[in-house]
């Protein structure tokens, strides 16, 4: 079973999300115990942040017990993602059942040579036959990969190639006649499709799309994380298994699920799109576009009214266009909510004359993403776009930032 982006300790303007993960949770564990899955593997980003709350890590080891308790047989192959500390995930590998294999970031024996045993796994069936190998390659950061090449972005992607074909040798290696070779990564693929208000943009040759070439053909399947939405990439063996749960309005309408896999004679037999309940409802008002704000208000009456012994109500967003700024907009909205059964994400506005100064209009700093102020900033100070190495860098620096808290 392949998933990822399981973000645990994610917050939505401030409404934390742990009921609607451990719900998630408790589902995949039942999930893996009745189809009797021999292999989980979790493309990356377990967690939202580097430092995430102890109440995520608790979720996070939790799982892990009840899961190996439950499914004596099963095998867990996670890898960290673009949000991971991978110091954080791979701090307890002693702990560990050896049939969980947590590999939070490029292993390397000395800080030197690639720690090869701890990314090319076998993997085994209920009764403990070896049936395939995985090659398990976590989020590679910039200080991952090899310099090859005259200069520029293709430094990084010819790095990042260099890199998997080197691990990629040692798979085959390993393999014999029957047996499946998978691969794992996390990264930005070209052609796919991206989730625009959740998925932060990753570092060196992964912010610049990657092509399926760099995944030999003769992988029966791989299992990828970073975007939230559930796709195929290129060939129907390369797959995104997409977020457990909505992390943002632009995800509500996705149908979020799990990738169910079947392997035979080394090949990938059949595959099965298994969709994951969702607990929690998501509205935006209007569902497309913007309303005014009288036609908006009429749209909040008719929302049912609140049932005291409902808890997870729903999730709302509203769209309102304003001609002039509305000082009491705020107050007017909360008003009309106040006795309805939903719970107000946000209130976006969009302004009917054209576009001036960040600060010459409200704005809500929750709604604002690192980069959009950055691009905003150097709009107003210098000509053209910004610079490939420049933004490079940007993201380098939130991502230390980030880390660092």
């Amino acid at each position: 079973m392949h998933t990822a982006d399981w973000h645990l300790g994610h917050t939505l303007y401030d409404y934390d999300r742990s009921r609607e993960h451990q719900r998630f949770l408790d589902w995949l564990v039942q999930e893996l115990e009745q189809r009797a899955v021999d292999v989980l593997l979790i493309a990356g980003d377990i967690f939202e942040t580097a430092n995430p709350p102890v109440s995520a890590l608790r979720q996070w080891y939790s799982f892990l017990a009840s899961a190996t308790q439950r499914c004596p047989k099963l095998e867990i192959v996670a890898i960290g993602g673009n949000h991971d500390s991978a110091a954080r995930l791979d701090a307890p590998e002693a702990l560990l059942s050896k049939r969980v294999h947590v590999i939070g970031g490029l292993p390397r024996r000395n800080g030197r040579e690639l720690h090869m045993e701890r990314m090319v796994l076998p993997l085994h069936n209920a009764k403990g036959e070896r049936q395939a190998w995985i090659a398990a390659i976590p989020y590679l950061r910039v200080s991952d990969l090899p310099r090859v090449g005259k200069g520029g972005d293709q430094v990084l992607v010819d790095g990042v190639h260099q890199l998997h074909q080197q691990i990629f040798k040692r798979l085959f290696t390993k393999a014999k006649a029957g047996e499946a070779t998978l691969a794992m990564g996390h990264l930005y693929m070209a052609g796919a499709s991206l989730s625009p208000d959740s998925e932060r943009k990753v570092l060196g040759g992964n912010q610049n799309p990657l092509d399926q070439d760099l995944f030999p053909e003769r992988l029966a399947y791989v299992a990828l994380g970073h975007l939230h939405y559930a796709q195929q990439v290129g060939r129907k063996s390369i797959r995104y298994s997409g977020s457990p749960i909505p992390l943002s309005m632009t995800e509500r309408a996705y149908i979020h699920q799990v990738v169910l896999l079947e392997f035979q004679d080394g090949a990938l037999a059949k595959t099965v799109d298994v969709p994951i309940p969702r607990s929690v409802a998501m509205q935006r008002l209007p569902d497309d576009g913007f309303l005014p704000l009288k036609p908006l208000l009429k749209k909040i009456a008719e929302l049912p009214d609140r049932d005291l012994a409902v808890k997870d109500l729903p999730y709302l967003e509203l769209r309102v266009s304003l001609t002039t700024p509305e000082p009491t907009l705020r107050s007017q909205i909360e008003d009309a909510l106040e006795t309805k059964a939903v719970r107000l994400l946000a209130v976006r506005t969009q302004y009917t004359g054209d576009g001036k100064a960040l600060a010459d209009h409200p704005v809500e700093l929750g709604l604002l993403e690192p980069e959009q102020v950055f691009r905003h900033r150097w709009e107003k100070q210098h000509e053209g776009p910004i610079p490939p190495e420049i933004l490079e860098a940007f993201h380098e620096l939130i991502e230390l930032a980030e880390q660092a808290q």
